[in-house]
């Protein structure tokens, strides 16, 4: 009789075990991740963004010039500023060139010159300072405009890819007024440096 109940007892214990093992079995299938759904991907390419251009550069090749009425002729009238003595009616001419690069789909820029004009005595005794701007088939830009109030942008807006070359003309006079006397004699002026900023409007 003991000899039944020690096997009964085995028995029972070995089904119990087999019972608390399944149960864990399960629990690990139902809560763990032993096995997938399915699931892809893919990849879109980026591509390289360029950035456009923004440039204005002088020609570095000034000259000055007489183009008084009645200048005395000489080799396309070529002069030297520091050398030339101006005389009231005179007028002498500096001539340089702008060269002006964009690139951009949609890009817009515009022009301004800056300068604080021509200043000294014989400003003070009149002489002035105007210039004009050109592009290279000559259209005018804009034309004798003060030097003094140079601040503003030029009336022309440059729209997407564009490289040309302008043509900057500025002209000092000394005027011939009516009862002058010696004013402005052995007097000096100077024509301070043009500044031409180009600059993105949109």
């Amino acid at each position: 009789m003991n000899t039944t109940t020690r096997t009964n007892k085995g028995t029972m214990s070995k089904a119990t075990k087999g019972v608390v093992a399944g149960a864990l079995g399960f629990g690990l299938l139902a809560g763990g991740t032993t096995f997938a759904l399915w699931s892809d991907d893919a990849t879109m390419d980026g591509g390289t963004i360029n950035a456009g251009t923004l440039d204005v550069s002088t020609g570095g090749d000034r000259t000055w010039h007489d183009v008084s009425d009645g200048a005395a002729p000489t080799a396309d009238n070529v002069i030297d500023p520091a050398n030339f003595l101006i005389v009231p009616g005179d007028t002498i001419q500096l001539t340089d060139h702008l060269t002006i690069e964009t690139k951009g789909d949609n890009i817009k820029a515009k022009l301004s010159v800056v300068s604080d004009g021509l200043t000294g005595a014989l400003a003070d005794a009149g002489a002035t300072a105007d210039y004009t701007v050109k592009t290279a088939s000559g259209a005018v830009i804009a034309q004798d405009k003060s030097l003094a109030d140079a601040t503003a942008f030029l009336p022309r807006t440059i729209s997407g890819a564009h490289t040309g070359t302008y043509t900057i003309e500025v002209d000092v006079e000394f005027p011939d007024v009516p009862n002058q006397d010696q004013v402005g004699i052995n007097t000096q002026a100077v024509l301070d440096g043009l500044a031409f900023k180009l600059e993105q409007v949109r």
